[in-house]
């Protein structure tokens, strides 16, 4: 069985994953919108690993060596340290790239848009029942 070095049908499947993970994080805020600070984490690494996955599929594309701390920078600060990733490994070009980004970023606000809904329609009545904000807990002082 050969390896398969087919970058950019690898990356094409990583962007996939990105977008169902992000309909499965949307989907979770929908069905319960009340969570702990350890949830939003672990919601927030769904997303990031396929993210840092196609930055490590891109660099081996391009013959890229990240250093260990690129890749340190990569997990702690993403929004900073892709662009310059980007513009590492290809110049001017990484404006189109980071454009591209951009575009995939909104297609994945829509993929969680959608998933909310999906999770909100889910969701059991007491979830989202308006009789909650007439409690004495949610009124204002």
């Amino acid at each position: 069985m050969q390896p398969n070095t087919d970058f950019a049908v690898k990356k094409r499947r990583i962007l996939w994953a990105l977008f169902i993970a992000a309909t499965l994080v949307g989907a979770w805020i929908g069905y319960s919108p009340e969570m702990d600070g350890s949830t939003e984490a672990a919601l927030n690494l769904a997303l990031l690993v396929p993210a840092l996955w196609w930055c490590f599929t891109d660099a081996d594309q391009r013959g890229f060596r990240l250093g260990a701390i690129h890749s340190i920078f990569l997990v702690l600060a993403f929004v900073i340290a892709f662009p310059v990733y980007l513009f590492r490994t290809r110049g001017r070009a990484g404006f189109r790239t980071l454009g591209l980004t951009v575009l995939c970023a909104l297609v994945m606000l829509a993929c969680a848009m959608v998933g909310e809904a999906i999770g909100m329609w889910l969701a059991p009545a007491e979830v989202y029942s308006t009789e909650y904000f007439l409690t004495p807990e949610y009124s204002l002082p």
